[in-house]
């Protein structure tokens, strides 16, 4: 599967941060999200509201976690710099500067502290920075959690187990699948407004279902089927774009071979988690899929789209062919520019165009 080094997270260090900000917040919703932690846990605005308060994201709730990073509510600092700038005085300041009120407050609430150094160093420095920020957090709170602190190196690791997040960093056109970005311009290029109907809306709730890590699933599989150009994979992606928790986990592929490939390496390494979405897939090979994936759907989720003329299995969704009168909205979304007369033309033509 896609890997990234250590050198992909140098590379983010930077005047503003940003970079490393966007993935170290696309990492924590990400594990959240798998974790069984809501949305609505994890604020990653607090350095917008308190842009000197010392947090970059908070988790207010935590979870059971083999890493130890959410096993209670956590508050995240990130440091864009080069270890050799981040002095001893520095990283107390962290806590201990006049400016730092808010994770002071979040630490006196019983707040565990993690920091992400985009840079890497000898185990002894990483020690003495954790030493020197315990020492502030029992300044501030005496029974509060004692610090984690990541270099690159455990980022870089972190990355890896999100097999999308690492192809989006590493910022390269990938053979095998599409990164969500890619498959959202694909579904948004012709028609951008997305125009729900009652059966998209049913298909929506089941896949916000499936894709709930924190619900238990017989099945890794979930699959949309219906005849072809109904907008099955449109509705798809809509669902997700949906869940921006769960749109870093796509992989996205529409050739069969590619998808058995990606859920084999899937299965092989125990620690990866990603959402495959298998398009043009027949039911024999989304049936083969699923029994690749048996054992492991607590992390990996399967959505596999059919162009089956017939429902083979009454748990499968299935999106039927839509009215003129619903055509008639979606062609007004996107085309309001053209005249009304000549899109009812058009809407009448396709429905011809499908007898």
């Amino acid at each position: 599967m896609i890997r990234i080094a250590a050198e992909h997270i140098y590379v983010l260090r930077d005047s503003t941060g940003k970079s490393f900000t966007d993935l170290l917040d696309h990492l924590i919703r990400c594990s959240a999200w798998t974790l069984g932690i809501p949305p609505s846990g994890v604020l990653d605005n607090p350095h917008t509201n308190h842009p000197d308060g010392g947090v970059d994201t908070q988790v207010t709730v935590g979870a059971p976690d083999p890493l130890g990073y959410f096993s209670g509510p956590s508050t995240w600092q990130y440091k864009a710099v080069a270890l050799k700038d981040f002095t001893d005085s520095k990283v107390k300041a962290e806590i201990s500067a006049d400016s730092k009120d808010y994770v002071r407050g979040l630490l006196q609430e019983g707040y565990a502290y993690r920091m992400c150094i985009a840079d890497d160093g000898p185990a002894e420095r990483k020690t003495e920075i954790k030493a020197l920020l315990d020492v502030e957090i029992a300044k501030v709170n005496p029974t509060a959690p004692q610090s984690i602190v990541l270099f690159a190196s455990e980022v870089v690791a972190w990355v890896n187990t999100f097999p999308a997040v690492a192809a989006e960093i590493l910022a390269s056109s990938m053979k095998d699948f599409f990164h969500f970005a890619t498959w959202q311009n694909r579904e948004r290029a012709v028609t951008k407004t997305f125009v729900a109907t009652p059966e998209s809306a049913v298909i929506f709730e089941n896949v916000r279902g499936h894709l709930n890590w924190k619900g238990k699933v017989t099945t890794a599989r979930l699959t949309i089927s219906g005849d072809a150009g109904v907008g099955k994979s449109r509705t798809v992606f809509e669902a997700i774009a949906a869940l921006p928790e769960v749109a870093p986990l796509v992989l996205y592929t529409d050739d069969e071979d590619k998808a058995l490939e990606i859920a084999r390496a899937m299965a092989n390494h125990q620690d990866l988690y990603a959402v495959i979405v298998a398009d043009e897939c027949l039911d024999a090979t989304a049936f083969q899929l699923a029994k690749i994936l048996q054992g492991v759907e607590d992390r990996v989720r399967l959505v596999t789209i059919d162009n089956a003329l017939e429902r083979v299995d009454k748990s499968e969704l299935r999106l039927k062919r839509m009215s003129t009168s619903t055509v008639e909205k979606i062609v007004e979304a996107n085309f309001p520019n053209i005249d009304q007369h000549r899109r009812y033309r058009y809407c009448h033509l396709a429905g011809r165009a499908h007898e």
